[in-house]
């Protein structure tokens, strides 16, 4: 560790020491995530955007502690503690947790994880049937520690959109290791974490669970695309500053003998991610990451004791290291135009050559002069813009528009075990890279009614066989042989996004949505949803609808 690494270190330590000697216990000291699925999301969430809001929209999943700071009125009613006075059934059903302890030093609630969704493929006269089971178990001291632990086991004959994601990367979206029964699936999820918030201003968590940064329905930093992984996370709100250091643990399944968590092969994440509130329209967020493999036999690569360090900044300490290890960075703004209407963005770089992009640049001006080479292979950058409008037209309906890109590569690496992915699946966007996307949403709450209509359009060029154009991040990517790998070698320049088999992808969907209870997020819905593909030389669709009760969480598949 440097000098300089040191002297930041042992500054934040005596912080940590501070804290700890002279706590800050307060109203808002209860640590605990507030998880709400999308299609609800937009009722809470419209009072987070207000001038006067304090909040760090993009850092998610929200704390308690933070929203009832922002604005106590809707958590009251909704989704605070509150004592209970013998509740008479339909209360315990509608509005309660269906099993709570409450005493004067701690209290525990629990609920049932359910999923039953029934429908059919219309393509394929196909039924589906998604399923599981589990409980949601929680308690906390009523003052700053909590704990949380959700299990569930799923067995399902899975709907025709998620099905061909789960026949190549042998995992359930979003969800763990998918073990085939003929033409179910079944998979078991964990979810639990432990907070202790020593005082208003800092945060200490740990568990087994996924992150997301953004003002976005996609996030090309950190999303919520992969499985659950074990993490250790920082966060300080101090002043108008949010800043969140972030230790995890990835998993590699690709050539693990036995399908078992311990069995998949190590890579680890640091994260840092700083958000000011520069004003009450503007913010800006800075965000920096490292992946690494674990030490190998030959000790060529591991954690650094460097990332261990909360404040450092990568780019310095990765050139002093001289290290292998992928490092990217990026940003995230958001500006209100209205207290309704915001708009938002981010830029990811994984990697670039200043004077490749002044050749880019070039090429943009001067499309037709065959002479400029553009498109070099290792400006790997992604990109998101879009807008939120609360109260569109009319009070409760949000209109969200999102565009998405990654150049070619992006979020790749030269070995793959420090790609930006987990558990198969991409740490950022689901298409990997090479793509572009255009998102629009409509939503609309009446009481406990959700209705939302969401319709999904991707441009990305996929790879044929022995090829390699930038899509698929589980890939090597070089543009020389790589020992021991056996790459395929990318071409140096004139690289472009749908490069590779042009292909169209198509999802829309229409969904009603019934909140039985706000306390668990159980919930009924019905909808209708399809996939089209196109290629110049194919064309796949599926249409399906479906019908179900669940307590689930997350945007669903729409890759």
């Amino acid at each position: 560790m440097t000098f300089n690494n040191f002297i930041h270190a042992n500054r934040f330590f005596l912080v940590l020491i501070w804290l700890f000697l002279f706590p800050v216990f307060s109203l808002y000291s209860q640590p605990y995530q507030i998880t709400i699925p999308y299609e609800f999301s937009s009722g809470f969430e419209k009072s987070l955007h207000k001038f006067s809001s304090a909040t760090h929209t993009s850092v998610k999943p929200f704390n308690y502690s933070e929203i009832t700071k922002s604005d106590d009125s809707l958590f009251t009613k909704k989704f605070s503690f509150n004592d209970i006075a013998a509740p008479q059934l339909k209360q315990r059903l509608l509005h309660e947790h269906w099993f709570e302890i409450n005493k004067e030093n701690y209290r525990i609630f629990a609920d049932p994880l359910l999923n039953i969704n029934s429908g059919m493929d219309l393509k394929n006269t196909d039924f589906i049937l998604e399923s599981s089971t589990g409980f949601s178990l929680k308690t906390d001291n009523k003052k700053n520690l909590a704990f949380s632990l959700d299990l569930a086991h799923h067995y399902s004959r899975l709907n025709p959109i998620t099905l061909p994601i789960t026949e190549v990367a042998k995992i359930f979206p979003g969800e763990g290791y998918a073990h085939k029964s003929g033409k179910f699936y079944e998979f078991t999820g964990t979810r639990f974490y432990a907070a202790y918030r020593p005082s208003q201003y800092f945060l200490f968590e740990t568990g087994l669970g996924k992150h997301f940064i953004g003002d976005g329905y996609r996030s090309m930093l950190l999303s919520n695309n992969s499985y659950n992984y074990p993490y250790f996370k920082i966060e300080a709100n101090l002043w108008k500053f949010k800043y969140l250091s972030l230790w995890t643990n990835f998993k590699d399944l690709r050539f693990a003998d036995d399908h078992t968590w311990s069995a998949f092969d190590n890579k680890y994440g640091v994260f840092h991610y700083l958000d000011w509130i520069i004003s009450k329209r503007l913010s800006l967020g800075f965000f920096e990451a490292i992946i690494c493999k674990a030490e190998d036999s030959i000790a060529t690569s591991g954690l650094d004791v460097n990332y261990f360090n909360p404040v450092i900044f990568f780019r310095p300490v990765e050139f002093s290291l001289g290290s292998p290890n992928n490092s990217l960075m990026g940003f995230n703004l958001k500006f209100k135009i209205t207290e309704k209407l915001f708009v938002y963005g981010q830029y990811m770089i994984d990697d670039f050559v200043t004077s490749e992009l002044k050749q880019d640049l070039k090429h943009l001006l001067k499309p037709s002069d065959s002479t400029i080479n553009y498109g070099y292979w290792t400006n790997k950058q992604a990109y998101q813009v879009g807008f939120r409008y609360h109260d569109f037209l009319v009070k409760n309906l949000t209109l969200q528009a999102e565009w998405n890109a990654a150049r070619p590569y992006t979020y790749s690496h030269r070995d793959v075990y420090q790609n930006y992915g987990h558990y198969n699946q991409a740490l950022a966007h689901p298409a990997g890279a090479n793509f572009k996307e255009g998102i629009i949403i409509i939503n609309y709450i009446h009481g406990r009614f959700a209705f939302t209509g969401k319709w999904v359009n991707i441009l990305t060029g996929l790879d044929s066989s022995g090829t390699h154009f930038g899509q698929n991040i589980y890939q090597v990517t070089f543009d020389s042989p790589v020992p021991g790998e056996n790459n395929t070698i990318v071409q140096q320049y004139k690289n472009h996004i749908g490069q590779g088999v042009l292909t169209y992808i198509q999802n829309a969907e229409i969904k009603i949505s019934y909140l039985i209870n706000p306390k668990n997020n159980l919930r009924t819905e019905a909808g209708f949803a399809s996939r089209i593909q196109n290629t110049s030389f194919l064309k796949h669709e599926n249409m399906f609808f479906y019908i179900g009760l669940r307590t689930s969480i997350g945007n669903g598949v729409d890759y």
